[in-house]
């Protein structure tokens, strides 16, 4: 805690004043957490002081805000390139990060119990810009991923300690394995079962297995499915465990999925129901063709911030000819004019050579 404390103060985090009258001041909370090897080990305790933000109001405290987080497909890109060229991978930690930031609106906060400081202190201006660096050595473990390497330089990335725990917390530690995920045309009904008497637990569950698809695609197929049943979910929900042509019995749309590869690690992929029921499988599958040639535009716009050139235009492969020859048919037909920016968007990358059908 003092070892926080010591960080904000440094960094200028804040300024004491007198208590302003008419403004709204928010609390502070101390937040612990047990900090753990990839083993489970105990690697140290930390403590974080908080701002408790749940009392000001928009519009009068703060505007829209948002955190930019990286992709999954990003970190999968870094790790896939990182195997193919047989580079070293390292980590590094900014110490106290989130202070680095810019604070544009004035906020008012009580000071954290225990504190006894009394003293009004005055800002302090030009802040010198140095961050403070800790060196992890070889990148083993980092944001719930364990990464090992072999004597060729391969990379295997896994989440073992994260779906044990997982398993912990859902009480399923000595359950028996399973060879898939769910059961092949599997149907869930969302009215199907009594309702849960606490669907807290299950939509915790259902988070904590959307984070373990970072390194699992074929869990995502049956995860995309108990997603669906988070705001009403019953007791059958919760004992649930290409595209798929109005496979949803409830809403006749259709499930999207594809997988992109570079080289011959998956670094994308997608298990997610269309936003509208499709009329016939070439249409379903057109849609997931655009979803795919959108995921696949974003990836080629990061390769060359990373220095990658791609010496050949990625090609998409999909197993319905009908869709394939609307890509390529210069001709708009009638049928699918309710797909227009699709069929646009899909033919454009095709007509421009930035992907090969």
């Amino acid at each position: 805690m003092q070892e926080e404390i010591d960080a904000l103060q440094m960094q200028g985090t804040w300024s004491l004043v007198p208590c302003p009258q008419q403004k709204n001041i928010v609390g502070s909370k101390w937040v612990y957490k047990i900090k753990r090897h990839e083993n489970g080990s105990v690697a140290r305790y930390k403590a974080r002081l908080v701002a408790q933000g749940f009392s000001q109001e928009l519009g009068l405290d703060f505007s829209k805000t948002f955190s930019p987080v990286v992709r999954h497909t990003t970190v999968r890109l870094i790790l896939s390139l990182a195997a193919m060229h047989k580079w070293s991978l390292g980590q590094l930690n900014v110490k106290n990060a989130f202070l680095h930031g810019e604070l544009e609106e004035e906020v008012f906060m009580r000071q954290p119990q225990g504190s006894n400081a009394k003293l009004v202190q005055t800002v302090i201006d030009d802040l010198g810009a140095v961050f403070e660096m800790k060196d992890m050595g070889r990148l083993t473990y980092f944001l719930g991923l364990q990464v090992s390497y072999n004597s060729t330089g391969d990379i295997f990335v896994h989440q073992h300690k994260y779906a044990k725990d997982l398993l912990q917390k859902a009480g399923l530690s000595n359950c028996r394995a399973c060879p898939t995920p769910c059961k092949p045309h599997n149907q869930v009904l969302m009215s199907e079962g009594e309702p849960l008497h606490d669907p807290t637990f299950y939509r915790s569950i259902v988070g904590a297995l959307q984070y373990l698809t970072f390194t699992r695609p074929d869990l995502s197929y049956a995860v995309n499915t108990v997603c669906q049943c988070m705001t009403a979910p019953t007791e059958i929900h919760f004992h649930l465990s290409d595209v798929d042509w109005t496979g949803d019995l409830n809403t006749r749309r259709s499930t999207t999925g594809f997988v992109l590869l570079l080289g011959h690690n998956p670094i994308s992929w997608q298990s997610k129901k269309q936003g509208s029921a499709s009329r016939n499988s070439t249409e379903a599958e057109y849609r997931a063709l655009a979803n795919t040639a959108a995921d696949l535009a974003w990836i080629r716009q990061v390769l060359p911030d990373l220095k990658v050139c791609l010496p050949l235009p990625p090609t998409i492969i999909c197993d319905n000819l009908s869709t394939l020859a609307l890509s390529s048919n210069p001709v708009f037909h009638s049928r699918i004019k309710h797909l227009d920016i699709d069929f646009h968007f899909v033919r454009e990358r095709v007509q421009r050579n930035d992907l090969i059908l």
